[in-house]
């Protein structure tokens, strides 16, 4: 409880377990797609996703001491809020809102003033929230090096086999289902049964005379019939009585 009593001490343990919340995502501790594939590989979270959590646990516990304290029971909204704005997918794009929650937990729980625990129900109170707390840290432990330990473990197992992805789950029963059409094979031809398979040549067919030939016949012809017609002619018939 020296943490939560003590404002410097208050001030300068938030601080230092706010810094890592902002050098691990450069680390890809709350990247949505990098530990989605993470899970989906049977490795769970990444190291950094746990010590992420982690840290901020820690400083919700802090603040919850601190207002336990002071008598600011809503002081723990506001590590809450950054939490789940640095974690969540698409929330953890917005920038500023973390940092303005945390600055304004600072602030209040420097701000306030410690009430001290004369009675002995105080001081029995303040000692049950200690052990809460302290249970609640070592359960955020535990599940922190659970999960690292797990990727650890499955990343350098041997026996590791990546799991099929979404369109390897769905191209495969497709595959399965779709009639195959299975075409019958020929077997090739010797060169005995395509001789056999080749037609007989047809038999020459008889020469037919050119036109050329036919139009001299023709010629041949036509000057005899005038030969014989200009011989006809000139036939004269002699008169016996002159």
């Amino acid at each position: 409880m020296f943490l939560a009593r003590n404002t410097p001490a208050f001030v300068i343990s938030y601080l230092v377990l706010m810094i890592p919340t902002y050098i691990l995502p450069y680390f890809g501790s709350n990247s949505s797609l990098v530990n989605a594939l993470s899970v989906s590989q049977g490795m769970g979270m990444l190291p950094q996703w746990w010590m992420h959590i982690w840290f901020l646990v820690m400083l919700t516990l802090l603040v919850w001491l601190r207002g336990s304290v002071i008598d600011k029971a809503y002081l723990p909204v506001f590590p809450v809020i950054a939490a789940i704005f640095d974690m969540t997918p698409g929330l953890s794009m917005i920038p500023m809102i973390p940092t303005v929650m945390h600055l304004v937990g600072i602030i209040l729980g420097a701000m306030g003033v410690v009430v001290l625990a004369t009675e002995e129900a105080a001081v029995n109170r303040e000692l049950l929230l200690g052990r809460k707390a302290k249970i609640v840290a070592g359960i955020a432990t535990l599940l922190a090096i659970g999960g690292s330990t797990l990727f650890v473990t499955t990343l350098t197992s041997g026996h590791h086999k990546p799991s099929a992805t979404v369109a390897e789950k769905l191209v495969k029963p497709a595959i399965a289902q779709a009639p195959v059409k299975v075409e019958e094979v020929k077997p090739q031809a010797t060169p005995e049964e395509l001789a056999a398979e080749t037609p007989a040549a047809a038999p020459a067919m008889p020469a037919t005379p050119s036109h050329k030939h036919h139009n001299v016949a023709h010629d041949s012809v036509s000057t005899t019939t005038r030969s014989a017609k200009s011989e006809k002619q000139s036939v004269r018939y002699l008169n016996l009585n002159d």
